[in-house]
């Protein structure tokens, strides 16, 4: 028997620096560790890390409120999409279908990922 896989080879993709990172943070060197001595700076050793950062963001929009001398009130008008005092966001949403269409993950165990990952409770 001739496995199918005898003639495929892996092709890896290595991580690469890139030119502009999102934060850049200086580690400065402590002298008083260092041997009594004159000392110049000589440039910087780099590294990046490359992580990911998901966590919950809840946005709260303030429409400004006038009222006229005639005690009329205007209220200035919310972004489209934003209709109701508390609700989930596009990208939510995006989340929550991504997890259950394409990724098959039963709801329950997407209800518990919201709820203990981002402090989201949602429902089915």
């Amino acid at each position: 028997m001739i496995s199918i896989h005898a003639n495929m080879q892996h092709v890896g993709q290595t991580l690469e620096k890139v030119d502009k990172p999102d934060e850049t943070l200086v580690i400065n060197i402590d002298r008083k560790t260092l041997p009594q001595g004159d000392y110049k700076e000589a440039g910087f050793e780099t590294r990046q890390v490359f992580d990911i950062h998901i966590c919950r963001k809840i946005t709260e929009y303030l429409a400004q409120v006038l009222v006229n001398e005639k005690g009329e009130r205007f209220v200035a008008p919310f972004p489209d999409g934003v209709s109701k005092a508390v609700q989930y966001g596009k990208q939510v949403k995006a989340h929550a279908v991504y997890m259950s269409q394409y990724q098959l993950i039963p709801y329950p165990r997407i209800q518990e990922y919201f709820t203990e990952q981002l402090q989201i409770p949602i429902s089915k």
